[in-house]
């Protein structure tokens, strides 16, 4: 009989960095450096949000979208 667990329930739970701010400031730029460094995942949350219809309004003045940002954390 083997004494193996039949799942493995990892130590820590997963870090989750979010990076925010306003357009072109170098987000992006940021985000992928740390997921390579950092040997993780990189997710767009902005295009995640926009494909899952999160959307709460555009700010015209920025011209970036609003994102509803309780239906975006319920959704993760």
């Amino acid at each position: 009989m083997s004494t193996k667990p039949s799942h493995i329930v990892p130590k820590y739970p997963p870090l989750i960095i979010a990076i925010t701010g306003t357009p072109a400031s170098g987000k992006t730029y940021l985000a992928k450096k740390l997921s390579l460094l950092m040997k993780g995942t990189y997710v767009n949350l902005n295009s995640l949000a926009v494909k899952g219809g999160l959307k709460a309004g555009y700010d015209k003045n920025r011209q970036a979208v609003i994102i509803d940002e309780k239906g975006l954390y319920e959704a993760l």
